[in-house]
């Protein structure tokens, strides 16, 4: 193996499972290896893999500080993902009826001991459930709240170009609708100020455009 093989900087974020695994490789080298149901969140990722096979999946368009992002939210989403199916598949019609009944034969057996383990165990499943979610939504706010500081407003439009690029809609959904919020309200020169934006009109041109687009200004 060469030397370079050996210093490629690798980031494992899989679920160390047994699940199957794909690595994600920037455009500067770097490599992040996720579940391959997380990295398969990314419609690109897919259509790479059906053109090139393996399990290596090389993204020439996203560099490694915006990769590191990324692959951790489609980890994370593809775990609250799981956790979600887990919780309806709980709260179906006749679940909570089915676990009910087996509690009741346990008890009408005489495992009295065995059905308040397993009352015990539904409830700390769904309590883990919704410890899980709370986790998740708080990621998400968090993300935004960082995502939102003016310092970090250049990674903000990366991570737009990278969700884009990787057919992410999740992700993209999410990075737009925060710099619509971030826009709104404010006028086009606190929107160039907000975003370090140039302005390329002269006085007389956006003077132009106003009285061109009157409605726009109501």
């Amino acid at each position: 193996m060469s030397e370079a093989a050996t210093t490629v900087p690798v980031t494992d974020l899989s679920s160390k499972d047994g699940c199957d695994k794909l690595t994600l490789c920037s455009s500067d080298g770097h490599w992040f290896v996720l579940d391959e149901a997380a990295a398969k969140r990314s419609m690109t990722v897919r259509n790479i893999l059906e053109d090139l096979g393996g399990s290596t999946v090389p993204l020439p368009n996203v560099n490694g500080a915006v990769l590191a992002k990324v692959a951790e939210h489609m980890m994370r989403c593809h775990a609250n993902e799981v956790n979600e199916a887990a919780v309806k598949a709980a709260q179906e019609p006749g679940s909570e009826a089915r676990a009910a009944g087996a509690e009741a034969e346990a008890r009408a057996a005489g495992a009295e001991a065995e059905a308040r383990a397993a009352g015990a165990e539904a409830e700390a499943r769904a309590a883990a459930m919704k410890a899980a979610k709370a986790v998740f939504d708080e990621y998400v706010s968090e993300m935004k709240r960082d995502l939102a500081e003016k310092q970090n407003r250049p990674m903000l439009f990366d991570l737009i170009l990278a969700a884009n690029y990787l057919n992410l809609a999740d992700l993209l959904d999410m990075t737009c609708e925060l710099v619509a919020s971030l826009m709104r309200g404010r006028t086009a020169e606190e929107i160039r100020l907000a975003f370090d934006i140039k302005n390329d009109f002269t006085p007389e041109e956006e003077e132009e455009i106003r009285r061109e687009n009157m409605w726009a200004f109501d």
